[in-house]
């Protein structure tokens, strides 16, 4: 997943990103099962290879794409084949049984327009009966808490990790910033070294999608819902649910 610096000028380290960003918990098993018996597999956002890795270990004929080129350097360094390319406009010259977007991927697209762009790009590249599968957070029980807003405006900056990284040991910490009416959220992330006491910081933009808006634009993609889940474990969609986890196919 690409993600860009407050300034939206300077990446945030492919590395940095992986050390604090470690997935939905289920989501490495989830896609496993979801690809068994498949070939090939193409994921968008692919970053470093945390999920192209384990696929490619399952014996998976599996291609990654990430506008990052430093995410890309990195998961080549473990054998992956990995490219440098934009999920809204990408080319490969293969269709794939399986086209991936795990882990709020999709939520890096910031408008409608962009979502459409990446799902028409998907589908061009999908097999005859094959799939497009991806997870996110839901937007559906953000909000509201009795009818008001529960969140608005700046939260409060708290610590949330300690990691490890570039031989430092670093405290993590996290303050968003939600706009309830454009759906988006601004997570500005500080990266603090214990040992030499140097600050990185970093925004994670997203904009996050209810399970409403979802069929339409798909629609305009050409694309329809399969299958609609809140968990990975295939527990059926409800307003309370956290998670949107999405199987999509072509209907035209």
């Amino acid at each position: 997943m690409s993600i860009r610096s407050r300034t939206d000028s300077t990446p945030y380290d492919a590395e940095l990103y992986a050390a604090v960003h470690l997935g939905t918990p289920g989501d490495i098993d989830f896609y496993v099962r979801a690809c068994a018996g498949t070939d090939p597999i193409l994921e968008l956002g692919c970053g470093v290879g945390r999920i192209t890795t384990p696929l490619r270990d399952a014996g998976h004929e599996v291609i990654g794409i990430d506008i990052d080129a430093s995410a890309v350097t990195k998961a080549r360094q473990q054998g992956l084949d990995c490219r440098v390319a934009d999920m809204r406009e990408f080319k490969v010259r293969r269709r794939f049984a399986r086209i991936l977007l795990p882990y709020n991927s999709l939520y890096c697209l910031l408008c409608d327009d962009d979502l459409v762009k990446c799902f028409i790009c998907a589908r061009q590249h999908l097999a005859s009966g094959g799939l497009i599968i991806f997870d996110a957070y839901a937007g559906d029980a953000l909000g509201h808490e009795d009818g008001l807003p529960y969140l608005t405006g700046e939260m409060q900056q708290s610590p949330i990790d300690a990691i490890s990284f570039k031989a430092q040991h670093w405290d993590v910490y996290e303050e968003s910033r939600w706009d309830p009416v454009a759906q988006r959220v601004d997570a500005i992330y500080t990266h603090v070294s214990q040992t030499s006491g140097e600050t990185i910081e970093a925004t994670i933009a997203h904009r996050y999608l209810t399970s409403h808006q979802l069929p339409e634009i798909l629609e305009r993609a050409g694309l329809s819902i399969i299958s609609l889940h809140g968990n990975f474990d295939s527990q059926p969609f409800n307003p309370e649910s956290e998670l949107l986890v999405v199987r999509a196919g072509r209907w035209r």
